[in-house]
């Protein structure tokens, strides 16, 4: 089926969405309003995060132009550079976080009880979008027929690039109820995930995230979502990098939400991958070392669960 691309501004690519053409045109404008929630939702959190970053690198960026003053004409400048490039400097004094534990298992057991209903292949729809603050975008593939969702996003600090790039790719099932239950969805994926950062300029650092998530939608109204953050890699100041690598595919522990279904109400309950890469080039001082991040997520979206 064709590519359904709703109208969107400027500020990034429209999303792209896929909908089983068995879906009914109320189902159909549930979707629509549902990804739009989704994505607004994401904004918010990337707006919210660059206003915190601006904050916090604002003191360090004033620093910097007092020191390259007094530097520029300092007898002693390539001492002081050189003890700044041996040197860490931690921005925010964050450390790195270790990735959540990826079970090795090759097969899983579904629990089958009274109420319970299983969602396999084909889903009802799929949807990616990406958004960034520079020329370079994030390639990324779902498909509702498959389950499978790739993304990548790099930030190489090269000119023109962005700072900050995050992609999503997700696919969903459409649900109603007749009568008001308490509903708990739960979703089965597993995910090969990579991580890479590398800086070591003055100021310069990098950060590299990625997982999956679930969220319930009723028509344009959120209503709940869990995140499984898979990784998250940073470095700055001096230190060189860190890689996160798991392997390969593996079964994660389902995650799941809960939430009160409504009679007349349609909902969509979404199961997705997710990346998101950062890097700040900072300021050589003897050899030229730019942050760079990347973000690589393969995930299989294997089921969704719902219990009422």
């Amino acid at each position: 089926m064709a590519s359904y691309v709703p109208v969107t501004d400027n500020t990034d690519p429209a999303p792209v969405i896929n909908i089983s053409p068995n879906l009914t045109a109320d189902q159909r404008q549930c979707v629509e309003q549902s990804v739009a929630q989704m994505i607004a939702r994401h904004r918010e959190a990337i707006t919210r995060r660059r206003a915190t970053e601006a904050e916090r690198l604002k003191p360090w960026r004033d620093a910097h132009e007092a020191l390259a003053e007094r530097l520029a004409n300092h007898p002693d400048a390539a001492l002081v550079l050189e003890a700044l490039r041996t040197n860490s400097h931690h921005l925010d004094g964050m450390p790195i976080d270790s990735p959540s534990p990826t079970s090795s298992l090759s097969s899983v057991t579904i629990e089958v009880r009274e109420g319970l209903e299983v969602f396999a292949l084909p889903f009802d729809f799929d949807w990616h979008w990406q958004a960034s603050d520079g020329g370079n975008f994030a390639p990324r593939s779902v498909s509702r027929e498959t389950g499978k969702a790739k993304i990548h996003a790099g930030v190489s600090s090269a000119e023109g690039d962005a700072t900050w790039i995050t992609g999503h790719a997700s696919v969903g099932v459409v649900l109603s109820t007749e009568t008001e239950v308490a509903a708990v969805g739960r979703a089965l994926r597993s995910t090969k995930e990579r991580g890479d950062i590398c800086g070591g300029n003055y100021e310069s650092d990098a950060t590299s995230e990625g997982g999956t998530e679930i969220t319930v939608v009723r028509g344009d109204t959120f209503v709940t979502s869990a995140t499984d953050k898979r990784w998250r890699v940073r470095c700055s100041g001096a230190e060189l990098g860190a890689l996160h690598d798991n392997g390969g595919f593996g079964i994660g522990d389902p995650i799941s939400v809960a939430w009160a279904m409504l009679p007349g109400s349609i909902y969509t309950l979404n199961v997705g991958a997710w990346v998101y890469a950062e890097a700040h080039a900072g300021f050589p001082l003897i050899l030229d070392y730019p942050g760079k991040a990347y973000s690589d997520i393969e995930a299989n979206l294997l089921l969704l669960t719902l219990i009422r």
